[in-house]
């Protein structure tokens, strides 16, 4: 899709017969590795997963909810507002990782957030 788009000069008389879809366009996953792991790179200059701990923490005891832009397992970023409950050591497949257990204001549910894929966060007051 977009070597055949880049090649246009001009998109007059381009007519698309179907709508693109994220699925006709494909990456190279060694640009989407490189890229998360640049993106982790720079969220542990700004934000220690110590840091992080703390600030999950400090909201937990304050009963504030925490504003995250979320790394998911797609790498993709989405913005999210939380209640956190608990953080803490987790197990997934087998796998550990440190975790949050938290309302979920967007999706309006509990849902287990990953500390690692976290980018940046904040304290909210509770409304």
């Amino acid at each position: 899709m977009y070597v055949a788009l880049s090649r246009c000069t001009s998109f007059e008389g381009v007519i698309l017969k179907t709508p693109i879809k994220k699925n006709h366009i494909r990456t190279d996953y060694r640009i989407f590795s490189f890229l998360t792991k640049h993106q982790y790179q720079r969220s542990e200059k700004t934000l220690s997963l110590d840091d992080k701990i703390k600030i999950i923490k400090q909201a937990i005891e304050e009963d504030k909810k925490l504003e995250i832009i979320y790394l998911k397992a797609n790498d993709t970023k989405s913005k999210r507002v939380i209640s956190p409950y608990s953080v803490k050591n987790e197990k997934f497949k087998e796998k550990s990782f440190i975790g949050i257990k938290a309302y979920c204001h967007n999706r309006f549910e509990e849902r287990m957030f990953r500390v690692d894929r976290i980018l940046k966060l904040s304290i909210k007051n509770k409304m």
